[in-house]
């Protein structure tokens, strides 16, 4: 009995470890071909929350969050999607 329990959190810990290795190398393709595009990049983050530890190196402030969920890289010049969505009715509704 406590060894299936062992079993099951080890798997659940791979899971999140499999997971979040895969947020970190997606988020990392969208810095890297922002980069490469030239685009001022703000901030790249690894998991939402809190921040448990940031540090700015270059003008880009790198951070990983409490809540190990997901990944973000903030690029300011690129329009919000309200305003894509806002746009796309004005569109149809003319």
């Amino acid at each position: 009995m406590i060894l299936h329990i062992v079993r099951v959190i080890v798997v659940l810990l791979e899971v999140l470890l499999l997971f979040n290795l895969l947020i970190v190398v997606h988020e990392l393709g969208h810095f890297l071909a922002a980069r490469w595009r030239g685009l001022y990049i703000e901030k790249f983050g690894v998991w939402f929350g809190k921040p448990l530890w940031k540090k700015t190196i270059n003008g880009v402030q790198y951070s990983l969050g409490s809540l190990p969920f997901g990944g973000f890289v903030a690029l300011p010049q690129l329009a919000p999607m309200d305003i894509i969505e806002e746009f796309q009715r004005s569109i149809k509704s003319s």
